[in-house]
């Protein structure tokens, strides 16, 4: 039986390679971040020989792709060139891609050559393999041992460059005899073969640097792809935080407003699901990990420099009733016992650039609402179909109860009947308000195609009418709002489920007043959930307004990014009629809207929206992606320590995110020089309060201070000031300001400064 998997690691798949090379499933392979620098041989389960001479094989900190450390082999023997070799899955693999990255070591006086050995698991006999053999020839061999040319192109007329890092994609398959090789994330391979005699088979992959007869040469290897690609780790790390204030808002309504320059970490409870709604006001950098939101909502603000939300949960449809198979919310919009809101409503700024946003691994589903307000539901005891006229149908409906709705236009909402292609949205148009039981109402959605299956007669029974509710303000509950008051800055998105029947996502870009400036969408599922009430009216991921003009989305222009996001739509409904801006929409008198050139596979839009990248459509009928690995799960973690919610624990973050810590200077505002404070000042007067400048991402800066005196210290509840400890004497008192990194206090940053007290 055929084995078809993707080997990855120390090789992975580099990010800028072509989505249809990017289709199959990473498997870990190594980054050599976890291994000791030093000898190579017996770490991670590599294995070297023909270590000869002065030859070396290491794990090196000199260069790196990705990450810090890198794999080093050099040949500094004239009979034997040593070789690293792993098997990293156990198999043989007979259809698969193998990623890495080649740099020829800047440090030798001349160009290095290096081969790339496939072959099966326990054998040192190559099956085929990729070698850079001399200067002008980069050449696939296979046949018995490996010992036939194949192809072969000189590197010059390629983009290989042998100052720099060089990153290869080769993909083989026994199926076909076939093998490609990529190089540098180009769309088009640097060499192709098809060959019968090959053994297109690997379980083991073997690097050598030179040859046999060539010394001082020397490669490093590494890894052509973040670890967040092909393990759990996540691809942001959190912004780092100094001496950050730590709220536990209970579990019921909590609003907190935060200093301006003050971080905060929001620590929600890991064992009780929320039941009030959060709010986060003002603060520097805030970080919320881990927690369930139930059927509330959280409305940080974005004045601020960063909102981090990691591993939240809320799912606005627990303790729904269940109605013909589908939940029902049977409250009016405004009620105070209706779950429609919004789960994440991020509010701008209208001054400065605004927050970067970060949310990953969080799973937002159940979300529901309306655009038109409505009222309570009323029983439905039949609605039957009367006529069909193109897009548009007439039913009859009868409720169970009477149902009031005043004169002119009014818009009902129909859910939950046992003919589902009669649920959606109804227009009844009345002279005088009206109390009945039985109404002749037309389709009002008919830009929608005609429900599958409908015929005139056809009966349903059961389900509720939300007729609309002028003295109600409306609702749009979204999955993820950035729309209100004021403007974010850019908003990344990673490994998120968003599920609602209103917009998983709504942001825009409206003459930068409103919204987000950026939008980075990676690894993202979304779709339609099947709540009621629900109109057909709202696009599922609406990225912005039409209605401005100027270049891009804005004076500060708005740029997108998708890569791997998925949609599951509504039944029967075009995928470029479920986001914004959709088929025909316009700008200025320019065409902006999305457009499919694969049978609606697939959407992306006009160059001059600044969209890259593509939006697919998910077939699956649980509304997973299709991306190998998650076709049967959410993106979102669904399982184990890592899944969104409750007791949740970060996986950590890739090492290309996570950034050491240097810190510079500690600082003070006063400035940390001679201070005066008075001696009459009573305890808890603030002295000064501390900073630290620094660089590095992923850590928490703890601040102290040393003062032999007494008479000073930090305030409990403010880590950042120091202040008045305790009655004062005069005199002039030396004091020590440190900044710590938490977790290894080695790394520490000190200023000394006098504190007077006349």
């Amino acid at each position: 039986m055929k084995t078809c998997i993707c080997l990855l690691g120390a090789f992975g798949l580099w990010l800028a390679s072509p989505a249809s090379l990017r289709s199959q499933t990473p498997i870990p392979f190594d980054s050599f971040e976890s291994l000791a620098v030093g000898n190579l041989n017996g770490q991670g389960g590599w294995t070297v020989t023909n270590l000869g001479g002065t030859s070396q094989a290491l794990v090196s900190i000199d260069y790196a792709l990705s990450g810090l450390k890198s794999m080093y082999l050099a040949d500094n023997d004239t009979v034997n060139n040593p070789k690293a070799w792993r098997e990293p899955t156990g198999i043989n693999v007979t259809s698969g891609r193998f990623d890495f990255a080649a740099l020829e070591s800047p440090d030798t006086p001349g160009r290095d050559y290096w081969s790339v050995l496939f072959s099966h698991t326990g054998s040192s006999v190559a099956n085929f393999k990729l070698a850079l053999t001399d200067t002008a020839t980069l050449a696939l061999y296979g046949g018995t041992g490996a010992a036939t040319l194949l192809a072969a192109v000189s590197p010059a007329s390629t983009s290989y460059n042998p100052a720099a890092w060089n990153t290869f994609t080769v993909i083989f398959d026994a199926s076909s005899d076939t093998v490609s090789v990529y190089l540098n994330g180009a769309t088009s391979p640097v060499l192709t073969a098809t060959d019968a005699s090959t053994t297109w088979a690997a379980g083991r992959y073997t690097l050598c640097p030179g040859n046999s007869t060539f010394t001082g040469m020397a490669v490093y290897f590494d890894e052509s792809l973040p670890e967040w690609e092909y393990t759990d780790k996540l691809r942001y790390a959190p912004p780092t935080l100094v001496a950050p204030t730590t709220w536990t808002p209970s579990a019921g309504f909590n609003t907190r407003t935060f200093a301006a320059d003050e971080d905060v970490i929001v620590q929600l409870s890991p064992t009780v699901t929320r039941t009030g709604n959060l709010g986060v006001v003002s603060g520097r950098h805030v970080r919320i990990i881990g927690g369930d939101l139930g059927t509330t909502y959280i409305a940080p603000t974005a004045q601020t420099a960063s909102l981090f939300l990691e591993g939240l949960k809320a799912d606005h449809s627990a303790g729904l009733p269940v109605v013909n198979g589908v939940p029902v919310d049977l409250f009016a919009t405004r009620s105070t016992s209706s779950k429609e809101k919004d789960a994440i409503d991020v509010c701008g700024t209208t001054s400065g650039s605004g927050a970067d946003v970060f949310v990953q691994n969080c799973s937002i589903t159940g979300v529901h609402g309306t655009r038109t307000a409505h009222g309570a539901a009323v029983p439905i005891a039949s609605i039957t179909c009367t006529a069909i006229s193109g897009l548009g149908f007439t039913v009859t409906l009868n409720t169970s109860a009477p149902l009031t709705l005043p004169a002119g236009t009014n818009w009902v909402i129909v859910g939950a009947t046992t003919r589902p292609a009669l649920a959606g949205t109804y227009r009844i148009i009345l002279a005088s308000p009206t109390t009945a039981s039985s109404f002749t109402a037309t389709r009002w959605d008919n830009w929608n195609p005609l429900p599958s299956g409908l015929t005139v007669d056809a009966t349903g029974t059961g389900g509720y009418a939300w007729p609309n509710d002028p003295t109600i303000s409306p609702l749009h509950a979204d999955g993820f709002e950035s729309m209100a008051e004021g403007m974010h800055n850019i908003a990344y998105f990673y490994r998120v489920t968003l599920d609602s029947n209103a917009s998983c996502l709504l942001s825009r870009n409206q003459l930068d007043t409103q919204g987000g400036r950026g939008l980075v969408m990676t690894r993202v599922n979304m779709s339609v959930n099947n709540v009621w009430p629900q109109d057909y009216d709202s696009q599922s991921l609406h990225i912005g307004t039409t209605d401005q003009s100027g270049g891009g989305w804005g004076s500060n222009g708005f740029p997108v990014l998708f890569d791997r996001v998925y949609l599951k739509t509504r039944p029967d409904r075009e995928l470029t009629a479920a986001v914004h801006p959709g088929a025909g929409n316009t700008r200025s008198g320019v065409d902006v809207g999305a457009y499919s050139t694969d049978g609606d596979a697939t959407v992306r839009w006009p160059a001059a929206l600044g969209v890259t990248g593509i939006v697919t459509r998910s077939t699956s009928p649980d509304g997973y992606p299709l991306e190998p690995s998650y076709t049967t799960r959410d993106y979102a973690s669904l399982t184990g320590s890592d899944a969104p919610g409750l007791n949740y624990v970060s996986p950590g973050y890739s090492s290309d995110a996570l950034q050491p810590l240097v810190l510079d200077s500690v600082t003070g505002s006063p400035a940390l020089s001679a201070l005066t404070v008075a001696a009459s000042s009573p305890v808890g007067t603030l002295v000064t309060r501390l900073d630290v400048s620094f660089t590095g991402a992923g850590h928490v800066i703890d601040l102290s201070l040393e003062d032999p005196s007494g008479h000073f210290g930090m305030d409990a509840g403010n880590r950042r000031n120091v202040i008045v400890q305790t009655p004062l004497a005069s005199g002039t008192w030396t004091v020590t300001a440190a900044a710590s990194e938490q977790g290894n206090p080695t790394n520490r940053r000190t200023q000394v400064f006098t504190i007077v007290v006349p």
